[in-house]
């Protein structure tokens, strides 16, 4: 099966009910990290600081000396960020620990986008419902992140399991405040008078009608909360057509549409909703299902010369859902190294 531009997640297919993966028991509250004193880490700064400016440099050397000092400044924020939680990370999208406190579900979160979305959340303070269809994918991804992961093994095709997943997310994470819809597929590749039945259901199932049923349920979850952020993972294809994936295509810009029309209908409520749109981006499904002169081809479809990253994609959309994204909703967010703009 030929891998779509934007399509994350793996092939979900009709099961059992939604269910917590084996692991859950394990996973509890993070511990609070130790960390070096606010004033011993002011004293490292100065420190750093004096020593760095009063090297006798020449003019030439002047930048990599300003170079220089901005890192060792950063890296003793880094460690006062521990204790006050308010620096900024260097190479984050936000300050370090921004989502402490806040519980976030990911769909198709075991693999590609939504591995690396966890993660960053994670990594940020963030409880993380990792849910999934690959249950082995899931343990890897709970081993990996650790406590802040809860994996949890659904089908979001059905809206009963989907119902289930913010119950439990409820019960046992304490609320939820962030959402990633991203589970999707990209189904067969055919021309519209040809495209098959089953599989253009199929398509709408994942990709659309899987990211209504979360948003049903995600939202009241977000209201007894008191607010919150969701950003749903549509493609380049969600505004600019693709030959032989009509139904692909077609559900993309369905859930942009979707996505505009929530944002309108519960801004006033603090519920932020955003969709983001990725080119064609280097994950397990694409590398596994091209081969290397393929991926080529595709990386020169890309003004930039080469395909996204993962993390990439997991940077904008952690961005959309923090604090300072908070004047942002209803739009829809490209990151595909121009492949729009041509």
């Amino acid at each position: 099966m030929r891998q779509r531009p934007g399509t994350q997640g793996l092939t979900v297919a009709p099961g059992a009910r939604g269910r917590p993966n084996h692991l859950t028991k394990i996973n509890a509250p993070p511990k609070t990290p130790r960390s070096m004193s606010p004033s011993r880490a002011e004293d490292a700064r100065h420190g750093l600081q004096s020593i760095l400016v009063n090297l006798d440099v020449d003019s030439g050397s002047s930048n990599l000396l300003r170079v220089a000092i901005d890192l060792a400044a950063g890296a003793v924020n880094r460690l006062m960020s521990n204790q006050s939680g308010a620096a900024l990370s260097i190479g984050r999208t936000g300050m370090a620990g921004q989502f402490d406190g806040k519980v976030a579900i990911v769909t198709g979160g075991a693999s590609g986008i939504g591995a690396a979305v966890a993660r960053q959340l994670a990594r940020e303070g963030c409880r993380v419902v990792i849910a999934d269809r690959d249950s082995a994918g899931l343990e890897i991804m709970a081993a990996e992140i650790g406590r802040n992961a809860v994996p949890y093994e659904i089908n979001v095709a059905d809206a009963l399991e989907v119902e289930a997943m913010i119950g439990f997310a409820e019960r046992e994470c304490g609320g939820l405040n962030l959402a990633v819809n991203n589970a999707g597929i990209s189904g067969p590749a055919a021309p519209t008078a040809d495209y098959p039945l089953d599989g253009w259901q199929q398509v709408m199932d994942i990709n659309l009608n899987s990211v209504f049923y979360c948003m049903k349920y995600e939202i009241p979850a977000m209201l007894r909360a008191g607010g919150g952020a969701i950003v749903n993972m549509a493609s380049i294809l969600g505004s600019v057509g693709f030959a032989n994936s009509p139904a692909y295509v077609a559900a993309k810009h369905a859930l942009v549409g979707l996505t505009q029309n929530a944002a309108i209908e519960y801004a006033r409520h603090g519920i932020r909703v955003n969709a983001v749109g990725p080119g064609f981006i280097d994950t397990p499904l694409l590398s596994k299902n091209l081969d290397q002169s393929t991926l080529s081809i595709i990386a020169g479809l890309h003004p930039i010369g080469r395909l996204g990253r993962a993390e990439e994609v997991a940077a904008l959309t952690c961005f959309l859902l923090s604090e300072p994204a908070s004047f942002i909703t209803g739009s829809y967010h490209l990151v595909d190294g121009g492949y729009v703009a041509q």
